[in-house]
Formats: structure tokens, sequence, C-alpha cells
């Protein structure tokens, strides 16, 4: 064994114990349990009382100024920091007979309860993590946020086993408590990410002497005392607490896919198996451990590619505590499967509804992504008396041979197995570069294109009619106001259900939208927070969305005369405006016109006093020759990061270009603009 002094582990030790008090940590020790537990831990010198408490809780491995010295550098000014060392670790022991990470769990609350700290977040990595956990969920009035790193709390026995394998050794213990340079090698090659194999043998019995020989037998029966992995069932509950899981890709202890399993298992899901078709068929799924049966029911059903564990895990944590949530595994994808011939999927929609109709779920939702939305449309088209509502996510349910072969063309494959089902990295990298898709069905989804929705359901219509539910729930209906005159002109407009009874009289207010989608779109949130206070008027402006006139007039005010016009023949007396882009100049134009009407005007990122020069500057900015190129975008390629152009964009074009040419503003260098004496109750500035 190498002296101390020429010993570069027991310098770099001492190197990071300087770190932890250069960071204002010193080295406490406390007595606990009558005097049978010793506790060694570093805390802060001095207490700031306007810093949050937090506690770091290492792993298995050395002492946690080993473990913990960049992140107590980190922490340190932001929180008070409090490092202890676990018992059996560095200098902290105890004559309990007490081995358990609940034991554990309960030492370090009490040390946080001796030294007077009352509420505190709790971080704990690997075997702390156990730890960590355990302090939550024994003592949840003492912690406020918890981060579990690279533990896997919810671990089975067979986790363990796999884990034992992966190690090439019989017992844990024989990997986490190496007693010679081979076994610490192998226990470095799993948990540090690009190991160095050619440390040399010198440096690595340094570390082995100095690091793992202390309290080797304790230590041992601290492997004996977990509680957890004992079974094949995961037993985690929801600390109803903020809680963030760190995990590394590369973790070959705790594989990343124990967090996908976590996510699932700590919203309350269970998983539960079920045999169908007189035992012929077996389906895996996760559920509800206890129904609510306040709440509806939701299937999600995953497509192509990993469990579905992987594939739901965000929306489960979202919908678990609005839904009693089920999520199958669809046959042959994990522990599901049949000894049946058929392979549609017609028959995996029958599979689901039978798993629904046998566990006693009646009525439900169901949302399925890719390869799932095929069996969630044949599930609502053939189990329809069941099924309430659908999502159909990225899937291409009107799929045609010629879509099928130019899908094999971009992923350059001959068959589709070769593309979802990949035999090497290259043919995975492929796949994970085609499915790389944002929100419902994203604009750069190359499995099934965005174009192939518009046969189907264009995505904007889905999310137009999702904004019209909105509007609908705000209480406003759609409303069609035709005003009188040669013009025949039509406006569409949102306003009060005229067959709802009006217990309170509230005040009027007109929200006039700008260039772009229509009035849905652009007013989406401002609705939910001002129907309440306010009987919402909101017209589509003529040539956007279903407003129309035969009148040769193009200008702002001719637009803003529609608009007074709707309001008088709605018997709206008295309004206030609000106004956004080019509705901001209808608005201001409305309150100029008929001011003995209007209250008061709001105008939102408006160039009421534009300029033929703040134009021009607008057109270099745009990198464009015509206004027009620039509010009505005519390529997916121009306005790719918005969702679904055509829908949005190219309606009525030609009338809109009149629009923009028929502007009464901007056409020379005086800005057209007078005072108006209704600006919240007083004469606004020029």
């Amino acid at each position: 064994m190498m002296s101390s002094f020429l010993s570069p582990i027991y310098w770099y030790g001492n190197y990071l114990r300087l770190c932890f008090v250069v960071a204002g940590l010193t080295s406490q020790l406390t007595n606990l349990d009558n005097g049978d537990t010793t506790v060694h831990f570093w805390g802060p010198n001095s207490i700031n009382t306007t810093k949050p408490s937090l506690v770091l809780i290492h792993g298995f491995g050395p002492v946690p100024t080993w473990q913990w010295r960049n992140q107590v550098t980190y922490f340190a000014p932001k929180f008070n920091v409090y490092v202890p060392e676990l018992i059996f670790f560095g200098q902290s022991t105890t004559r309990l007979a007490g081995r358990s990470e609940q034991f554990q769990a309960d030492i370090v609350a009490k040390l946080m309860e001796k030294i007077g700290v009352k509420k505190y977040s709790v971080v704990g990595t690997s075997y702390g993590g156990f730890v960590a956990y355990n302090v939550a969920k024994r003592w949840a009035n003492r912690v406020d946020k918890v981060v579990i790193a690279s533990s896997a709390t919810n671990m089975r026995l067979r986790d363990g086993v796999e884990l034992l394998k992966r190690a090439k050794v019989e017992k844990i213990r024989d990997l986490f408590l190496p007693t010679t340079v081979a076994q610490l090698r192998t226990l470095l090659s799993l948990t540090v990410y690009n190991f160095f194999e050619f440390v040399p043998y010198s440096l690595l019995d340094d570390m082995l002497q100095k690091l793992f020989f202390d309290n080797r037998e304790e230590k041992s029966e601290l492997f004996d005392g977990l509680t957890i992995g004992r079974d094949n069932q995961a037993h985690v509950v929801d600390l109803n607490k903020e809680v963030l899981l760190v995990w590394g890709d590369h973790d070959q202890i705790f594989p990343i896919e124990e967090t996908c399993l976590y996510g699932v298992q700590s919203t309350g899901l269970t998983s539960q198996i079920t045999n169908l078709d007189n035992g012929k068929t077996t389906i895996h799924f996760w559920g509800p451990k206890f129904i609510n049966t306040t709440k509806p029911s939701l299937v999600l059903i995953h497509g192509f590619g990993p469990v579905p564990t992987w594939q739901w895990r965000n929306q489960v944590t979202y919908f678990a505590p609005k839904f009693n949530v089920y999520v199958p595994e669809l046959i042959f994808f994990g522990q599901s499967t049949t000894q049946l011939a058929d392979r549609s999927e017609q028959f995996q929609a029958d599979t689901v509804a039978k798993l629904m109709e046998k566990i006693g779920v009646k009525k439900y939702s169901v949302v399925g992504t890719s390869y799932g939305g095929f069996v969630a449309y044949n599930v609502a088209k053939r189990w329809a008396d069941r099924v309430d509502k659908v999502v159909i996510a990225s899937s291409a349910t009107n799929m045609r041979l010629r879509d099928s072969m130019e899908l094999l063309k971009r992923a350059k494959v001959e068959k589709i197995q070769d593309l979802f089902l990949p035999t090497s990295v290259a043919r995975l990298r492929t796949l994970l570069t085609l499915t790389e898709v944002l929100l419902v069905w994203g604009d750069h989804d190359q499995i099934f294109p965005i174009e192939e929705t518009v046969e189907l359901k264009h995505p904007t219509h889905l999310y137009g009619q999702y904004l019209r539910r909105r509007f609908i729930t705000a209480g406003l209906t759609s409303q069609t106001v035709n005003l009188n005159g040669e013009d025949e002109t039509k406006i569409q407009l949102w306003a009060p259900d005229p067959a709802q009874p009006k217990t309170v009289k509230k005040p009027a207010l007109v929200l006039i939208h700008g260039f772009g989608p229509v009035s849905t779109w652009q007013w989406q949130n401002q609705v939910q927070y001002l129907a309440p206070k306010f009987d919402l008027y909101i017209p589509d402006l003529i040539f956007f969305g279903e407003s129309t006139t035969r009148s040769s007039d193009r200008s702002e005010q001719f637009q803003a005369a529609a608009v007074a016009g709707v309001m008088e023949k709605m018997g709206v007396e008295r309004y206030s405006i609000l106004g956004t882009s080019y509705g901001g100049i209808v608005a201001y134009n409305v309150a100029k016109r008929w001011g003995e009407r209007v209250v008061r005007v709001v105008i939102a990122s408006s160039g009421l006093n534009m300029k033929r020069e703040d134009g021009v500057e607008l057109l270099k900015r745009g990198k464009v020759e015509k206004t027009e190129e620039l509010m009505l975008p005519a390529t997916a390629k121009q306005m790719r990061n918005l969702l679904s152009l055509a829908k949005l964009y190219s309606d009525k074009r030609m009338e809109k270009m009149e629009l923009l040419k028929g502007l009464t503003i901007g056409k020379d260098d005086q800005p057209q603009i007078s005072p108006l004496e209704m600006a919240f109750g007083k004469e606004s500035e020029t």
C-alpha cells in the first residue's frame, strides 16, 4: 500500500475537503439516539436565514466530499448546504441494529431536526436516492422539493439480476465493495462514462485501499438491509411533491428505462396482466391502482418502437390526476402476446376493447400515436358505443400505397420493417432522424408528412376546432350579421349567446384582430381572461374567415365602418375596443369616427403613426420587396415556423393583398393620427 505522503488519493482527498471549506462548510459531529448514533456532516459556518436549506445525500463509494464537490461549490452561495455522511460511511456509525434505507432516512431527518433545520429540500444520488425518497416519504412535512439522481427507487428483483449479469458478479456487494483492482475496474467501467481502461494499477490500488476498505462488513449489511428489489413489484408511491429525476443516458447501474417506469409508477399506475380469448391472448397494461369513479377513463395507445412507458411517460404524468389512465402494451410489444393468427390493426383494436370490457371500464376516450393511431381509430369505429372522444396523433389513417412507397424512398430502405424494426445502429439512426416531430402532428414529420392530413382532417382544422371550443366555453357563439346596403357586406363574429339569460350586466368589449389567422387564433388567451368581466364581441374583419363584401373599398376606414355597423345592428350602444396590429388601425378609426359610441381604446403593437419611411425599413428587415410578401407568405418555406401554413394564410389571398394596398396610412412621410379623448378616460398623447 502506498504511503500517505506519496498517495495521490490522499492529497486529492485533502483538496476536496478544502473545496468544502472554501465553499463555507465546516466538518461537524453530532450524537443521536441517546448517544448510540454518531453522524458526521458538513454544514454551513453560519446560517443565512434568507437562504433555503438543501441536503445532499451521497451514494455507495467514497465519502461525500468525493461525490458532491462540484455541486457544493455551485449550491453553497444559494443554499444553506448540508452534506451528511450516511451510517458506516466516513465517521458516521451506530450501535443500533437498523440497516435499511428507511433507517438511514430517519437518521438524516433526526440530524436535521437536532440542528434546528425545520424545512429543507433533498438531493440523493444512487443509494442516496433511496434514502432521499424515504426522507421525503416518511418526513413529508419537513421536505420541500426532491431530486433523485441515477437512483432506481422503483427497482425490482429482476433489475438486480440483470445488473449482476452486466457486472458479471454473483452478489451485489462484489460490485460495490470491490476487494481487488480487477473488481474496482469493473465498478468504474459501469459507473464512469468513457472510463479510461489504462489507469495505472498502482493508482487503482491506492484508491481501493483508501476509499473502499473502511467498514466493509457493516456496508455489506446495508445491502442485506435494503427493502427494495426483493420482488418483481415496484413499491413506489407518489410523494405529492415537486420531484426532479436526473438520469444519465449511459447509466449502466440503473439504466434510463427505470426513470420511464418511475414516471408511470409514481402517478399511481401499476403493472397488471390479464388473459383474453380463453387464455390464448395475454395483455400487459398499466392501470390505476385505485379507480376514482368521478374521473373519466383514458386509454393511451402507443406506436411502433419501445414499450409505452417510453412513449407516454410525459403524458401519463399530466393526465393521471385528471383521468383514470390505462396504457396497454399492444400484442407483441412488451409482455403482451397471442396464439391467434390475426395481425391486423383491427385485431389490436379488438384486443384493447376486450381488455377494457374485462376490467369493467364501460366508457373511455382513446389517444393513439403513429401505429397506435390506426388502432385507436379502429377502436372508435368498431366499438363506437364505448368510446367518448378520440385523439389521433401523427398517424395517417388515410394512408395509401403510394404514401408507403414514398416513405421507403425517404428512408432509403426496401421494406417497411427495415425502417421500423432496425437491426443496426445505422438503421436506428435513420429511424430517429425521420421520427423527430413537433406538436400533435409535426411539420417535420417524415413518416406521415403533414400534407397527408389535409384529406383526413388538417391538424390546423383540429386545433381550430379546439380554439372554437374555447370561445364556446367562454359563453360565446358564432354569429353572422348582414349589413344593409348594396355592398352585401356579411360579418362573422363571436358574441355572447343570446339564448343565455344575463344575470349580471357587464360592459361590452370589441376585440379586433390583426393580419394572419382568424380571430379565434389571435384572441384565444385573452378570451378566457376577459369573458368573465366583459360581454365580448369578436368580429372577423372583411376577407378574414367568412366575412365578405362586394364593395371595392379596401381601406381601414371601411373595415371600421363594418365593425361599427355590426355593433349597431347587435344593439350595443356603448363599448370599448381593443385592436392589435392591423386591427389597431381599424380600432383607431372606429374610435375616431364613432367617438360617441366608444368608451375606451386599447391599441396593441400597431403603427398608427406609420410613415412611408417606416414601411421601407420594414421591407428591408423582412428582406422582401412588397408588404404582401411579408404579411401573406405564399410558401411553407417562408413560414416554416408556423403550423400548417395553408390553412392559416392562403384563403382570400387576392382580397387581402388589396387590403394592404388599400391602407391610407404610411402613404407619405406625415403620421396620419389625431388625439382621441377616450383612451383610459383621458386624452391620449399623439
